[in-house]
């Protein structure tokens, strides 16, 4: 489900890297992070993946609502 991801993460960095650019790259690196994760822990058992998986949900819904903000911010003047 990494490629399913792709199209989201790419996006959402670059419209919410345009208000926060810290924020948008700590949610990049927490993505990596948690993809490393995913995978260390899926290889052990998978049950093992969900923290992984719950860090990169974590980011995922940073990255949102950032874009929104700052399509908000953009739109406002």
């Amino acid at each position: 489900n990494y490629i399913e991801s792709l199209p989201f993460l790419i996006p959402s960095t670059i419209i919410s890297g345009i208000y926060f650019p810290e924020c948008a790259l700590a949610g990049v690196w927490g993505n990596l992070l948690g993809r490393i994760i995913f995978t260390v822990g899926y290889k052990i058992a998978p049950p093992m993946r969900r923290p992984g998986m719950m860090i990169i949900m974590l980011c995922n819904l940073m990255m949102m609502i950032l874009s929104i903000v700052t399509a908000v911010f953009y739109l406002s003047g």
